[in-house]
């Protein structure tokens, strides 16, 4: 399956290599998929998804090896937007909540 990264990385002639491995329902963390594709943990990017009080849908890139800080989600759509308050809280939608908001791969990862 092609990505819509992978179509923009071939519009701007970026050569690139597709890694796939196979998916356990049991244990979605980015570091086993690392493994799986003999890659370390920070070669990995969790792409998430999370719901704002206000702002509504962020979607954001984490390193594997990584958790994502709320607080900086927080912080940096501030800046961005300057639209909410300190009182914002997130929060992780259901896992089948992604894929009809922007066709994100259930536990796909991006390798650098």
């Amino acid at each position: 399956m092609k990505t819509n990264a992978a179509r923009l990385l071939d519009k701007l002639g970026i050569s690139y290599q597709i890694l796939t491995y196979e998916v356990d329902p049991a244990d979605l963390a980015a570091e086993s998929a690392a493994q799986k594709m003999s890659l370390s943990p920070e070669q990995v990017f969790k792409t998430l998804v999370v719901r704002g009080d206000t702002t509504g849908i962020c979607f954001t890139v984490v390193p594997g090896n990584a958790q994502l800080d709320f607080n900086t989600v927080r912080i940096i759509i501030l800046h961005l937007t300057c639209s909410f308050g300190k009182g914002e809280r997130f929060e992780f939608p259901f896992y089948s909540f992604p894929f009809p908001l922007n066709r994100t791969v259930l536990n796909g990862v991006l390798p650098v």
